[in-house]
């Protein structure tokens, strides 16, 4: 009877409720469907114009370009998110609590939005270069390209990786570190010996998101001009050639897979200790402006940036606008004269 209850409807401890695997059949069936039609379409390209479509040098390029990209992304990411995060949590920085919500915030603006505003702030013939024309520049160096997409997406993604290991190190045990200490270790060694372990699962957890939506971004390479994965396969899609379209979009879901595996070796199966007691800040003595510097430098660069040219777009939007869209008596006069005349003849 036992084994009969266990195996029953909702009697073993492992068994699911028949709605929850039904849900999650229909996201796995919806996610695999495109994936087996594009499998189903490479399929009729035929071996040898797949292997000849894809080894020309025109796909090699955009798949050596995407993996530079992401590559120098998600570097460039670590690079500021694990200081940063170090900073808010584990040192005396001033004000730390303000510097985690703004350097945070980039992660709200959409990094297309980014993208045109560095485009139309730095551009040859950008805001910038209309403030610097008096000085007699002309043009300013080319945005475009690798350099401009690396740039604005690493500004609006480094958040992944700062909200993450900044989780680990709040979560973290600091009497390790103290021990140590004790044991004749510099900061940097027990920074490498210590901490490095325990928040190299959130970092790469971070990273890997970081990676991914890099990978996935459509907006910043097409303004860009750089020919990443998804601008060429959009653009292959439009001139009908599906058959290049579909063999780089599987390369794609490939790079994809890559990515996922080396996330998961790189994380490994460390944990986080948690439990322990937080100890005081570590104290940066004379570094403490050159970090207030790095915190302000990256916000500024992330937020004004954006933000004041957007609305340099809105007040010059309101100023071409004004003379049309500002209320006029004399439209309301006439509208009343207008009324009068038609109520007098109707009552003629």
């Amino acid at each position: 009877m036992a084994t009969e209850q266990q195996t029953g409807t909702g009697g073993g401890d492992d068994e699911q409720p028949l709605g929850l695997t039904v849900a999650s059949g229909a996201v796995a069936a919806a996610v695999v469907v495109p994936l087996l039609w594009l499998v189903r379409t490479a399929l009729d390209v035929g071996f040898a114009e797949a292997v000849a479509l894809v080894t020309r040098p025109a796909t090699v390029e955009v798949f050596l370009n995407s993996a530079v990209l992401v590559t120098l992304v998600t570097a460039a990411c670590i690079g500021l998110g694990v200081p940063l995060a170090y900073l808010t949590v584990r040192t005396d920085l001033p004000f730390r609590r303000f510097w985690t919500v703004v350097v945070s915030l980039p992660l709200v603006i959409p990094s297309y939005i980014g993208a045109f505003a560095f485009v139309s702030a730095f551009g040859p013939q950008g805001a910038f270069q209309r403030l610097l024309a008096p000085l007699g520049i002309e043009s300013l160096p080319e945005i475009y390209g690798l350099p401009g997409a690396v740039l604005v997406l690493t500004l609006y993604t480094y958040p992944y990786v700062f909200i993450t290991t900044r989780a680990a190190l709040k979560s973290m045990d600091t009497t390790l570190i103290d021990a140590a200490r004790t044991l004749n270790h510099s900061r940097w060694e027990a920074f490498k010996r210590v901490t490095v372990p325990q928040i190299r699962p959130a970092v790469a957890a971070g990273s890997l998101l970081a990676a991914l939506y890099v990978l996935s971004d459509f907006g910043t390479p097409a303004i860009m001009r750089f020919d990443a994965f998804t601008r060429v396969i959009y653009v292959e899609f439009g001139t009908f050639g599906r058959d290049t379209a579909t063999l780089l979009s599987l390369q794609l879901v490939a790079v994809t897979l890559l990515i996922l595996t080396l996330e998961s070796k790189i994380r490994g199966d460390e944990r986080t200790t948690t439990g322990g007691r937080s100890g005081a800040p570590m104290p940066l003595g004379r570094w403490k402006y050159p970090a207030l510097g790095f915190a302000a430098l990256v916000a500024t660069v992330a937020l004004l940036v954006p933000l004041g040219i957007l609305f340099t777009w809105l007040a010059q939007g309101v100023a071409a606008t004004s003379g049309s869209l500002a209320f006029q008596p004399r439209a309301v006069e006439g509208s009343a004269e207008a009324d009068r005349a038609e109520t007098g003849s109707d009552s003629e």
